[in-house]
């Protein structure tokens, strides 16, 4: 259901009156950070009526074929939930807690992962998550936080809300994912000759923005300068080369003082990358593609993780691409999803990757 917003107490009352009919299921809450409420004050209320829920605070949500920057999507998940809270993402020594029924469980497992998307060491993250719980389990979802870029706390559970964190939501459900981007290859291959986590240095060992830079400037006629670096990066992503499959999309969002360029996840040293360039038709068919993929042939909730700077890309004409996901799934009676800071789904061998400019496409079935 889509919530908008209104004081605490009359947002939450629908939910309430459903939670009160059986307090096994456990609640997904994502807010669009714009007239965001009180979170910590919303958590004591929930608490209070004894409510399983976790979510996070995201540039936008989706609800059918809307999106929305205010308000609450929420949605009772269909199986049993065991959640996961991470903290201190950004130490290299964090750790990540052992669940014992989930790693003795052999029934089909999906979890949904929302962490902070401006956190440190998100794909180190996804890759210790994977070494514990394994490919027994059907990943996806996206990254929390502010379009602003300004780190904030955005991802909550029963506890609190958490900055440089994440929170994982094991569910007793199979599921089906599509993945695609739509982002063509222009130029390559380059190497990320100097790189510290989601920023690179040199690209082929010069100053990462000179290089970047010249490639932009021709392709699109005009100047990229560092005051409005996004306006004109925003078209023009980076594509980790891998072998066999479609490239992973690292999105440029800022240079910093140094020259260097500051990408929403990580960039590993001596990463063989493309330049990228959109077409708007050509991200709306991806998207279609990536529902097709996910073969909603059963009774399941449908959600989608499409990353904030694909709204910013196609502008007007981002309606059309939930109109042709909802089309790809078969119109199913709803869909509903989060505006994301990077998107996290299982990919190729069943490892957990860390996208940008990407949809994912999820179906638990139920």
């Amino acid at each position: 259901m889509y919530i908008a917003p209104t004081s605490i107490e009359q947002m939450l009352q629908p939910i309430i009156q459903q939670a009160d009919k059986d307090k096994s299921k456990t609640w997904l809450l994502m807010f669009g950070e714009q007239d965001l409420p009180n979170i910590t004050q919303l958590i004591q209320v929930l608490n209070a009526h004894h409510i399983s829920f976790f979510g996070g605070v995201f540039p936008g949500v989706v609800f059918q074929e809307k999106k929305y920057e205010r308000g609450l999507v929420a949605e009772q998940l269909p199986a049993n939930v065991d959640l996961l809270l991470v903290q201190e993402l950004d130490s290299p020594d964090f750790e990540i807690g052992f669940l014992p029924n989930i790693v003795a469980c052999n029934d089909a497992l999906s979890a949904l992962v929302l962490v902070d998307g401006l956190t440190a060491n998100i794909a180190s993250f996804l890759r210790r998550l994977y070494d514990i719980y394994g490919d027994n389990v059907n990943y996806m979802g996206g990254g929390a936080g502010s379009l602003t870029l300004e780190q904030m706390p955005c991802v909550f559970n029963q506890e609190g809300v958490f900055q440089d964190a994440a929170i994982v939501a094991f569910t007793r459900s199979s599921s089906s994912l599509g993945i695609r981007h739509g982002w063509q290859k222009i130029v390559e291959p380059f190497l990320a000759t100097n790189t510290t986590n989601n920023v690179i240095s040199e690209l082929n060992w010069g100053n990462a923005f000179e290089v970047y830079r010249d490639v932009v400037e021709e392709s699109s006629g005009e100047r990229l300068l560092q005051n409005s670096f996004f306006d004109i990066a925003k078209g023009y992503p980076f594509g980790i080369t891998k072998e066999g499959l479609e490239v992973v999309v690292r999105d440029p969002i800022m240079v910093n003082a140094q020259g260097d360029l500051v990408c929403v996840g990580e960039v590993p040293q001596n990463a063989s990358l493309a330049i990228l360039k959109g077409d708007k038709q050509n991200l709306i068919n991806a998207a279609k593609e990536a529902a097709e993929a996910c073969n909603n042939s059963r009774q399941s909730l449908c959600m989608v993780f499409d990353c904030i700077s694909r709204v910013l890309f196609l502008e007007d004409d981002f309606d059309k691409e939930l109109q042709a996901v909802k089309k790809g799934l078969g119109n199913p009676a709803q869909l509903l999803g989060a505006l994301t800071l990077g998107e996290i789904s299982s990919y190729g061998d069943g490892y957990i990757e860390f996208f940008n400019k990407t949809i994912v496409v999820g179906a638990l079935h139920t």
